[in-house]
């Protein structure tokens, strides 16, 4: 697959905060940009299973929920004979056969065609986006928040993917376009900071009535308000400073675990791959494939 003329390509990721596995992985290699978030709080391998899933993403878009099912199908069961097959205390494994592995998956295949838009595949509440800087918008796989309110549908090897977890839409892919897939906790800060900023209606409205609710976004939209995100200039004090940081390993983790420790972050496993104009990032393109045996 060759690589996107114009843009500069790359991935980071990172443990959360005071820890140092990281269930999250990233892949940003030709024109595929992905990110996958494994669920701890589910069965077990999930780190392993997220990286596996990123790895064996195919190299053209998945455009329809039954073929990401038939992908999901085609993939599982190495995984599943692999980790079968390895050395683990009956515990473990009793876990592993009862509850399977899960993550979050998102992607974004860039076009050949700058022209064309870019294909956008989300499951669960890891993210993909489009920040267009000409005319301040920023597209996504989630635009309303409160998809982040509810436990995320998630990919299982041991279960069918269910079509109320998948979104796939198309993004604009033009030359001053931004392009990111990150996983739930930055993909919260970047869409909560910059729908605090906004003050059409509809959106206000929808910003009162999560704030109502009984759940913890609504407690992290009054932290990112009283820290003036309202006030802010989203791409010049939220979205560059991110994706500067993430143009180095140690400048990311550092630029997350000091907003994380600000409480502009969730604590979490940060994954963040994306795409910017050249102009206006590094000239060093960084990719990383992983490998699905992990």
């Amino acid at each position: 697959m060759p690589p996107v003329h114009n843009h500069n390509p790359f991935a980071q990721s990172t443990a959360k905060p005071g820890e140092t596995a990281n269930e999250d992985a990233v892949r940003a290699t030709g024109r595929l940009l992905a990110v996958a978030d494994g669920a701890g709080g589910t069965g077990i391998y999930a780190g392993e299973w997220a990286r596996y899933l990123v790895a064996c993403l195919p190299e053209q878009p998945i455009t329809t929920f039954e073929a990401l099912d038939t992908w999901l199908a085609d993939i599982w069961q190495p995984f599943f004979d692999r980790y079968r097959e390895q050395p683990a205390s009956p515990e473990v494994l009793a876990k592993f056969m009862e509850e399977g592995s899960a993550a979050a998956l998102a992607a974004i295949w860039l076009p050949e065609n700058p022209d064309e838009p870019a294909t956008a595949l989300a499951f669960g509440d890891s993210v993909a986006l489009c920040y267009d800087p000409q005319h301040h918008t920023l597209s996504s796989t989630h635009p309303d928040l409160a998809a982040f309110a509810g436990a995320p549908t998630l990919l299982n090897w041991k279960t069918e993917p269910r079509v109320e977890g998948l979104c796939i839409c198309e993004l604009p892919a033009h030359p001053e376009a931004v392009l990111l897939v990150c996983s739930d906790a930055l993909a919260q800060y970047l869409l909560g900071a910059f729908a605090l900023q906004r003050d059409d209606a509809e959106n206000q409205t929808t910003l009162a009535r999560l704030r109502q609710q009984p759940h913890r976004l609504a407690a992290y939209l009054e932290k990112l308000t009283d820290a003036g995100f309202d006030r802010k200039d989203w791409y010049v004090e939220v979205l560059r400073p991110l994706l500067d940081a993430a143009q180095d390993a140690a400048l990311f983790r550092s630029h997350l675990y000091q907003c994380c420790a600000a409480g502009w972050l969730l604590p979490d496993d940060y994954a963040l791959a994306a795409v910017v104009p050249a102009a206006a990032g590094s000239s060093e393109t960084i990719n990383t494939q992983p490998d699905p045996t992990l």
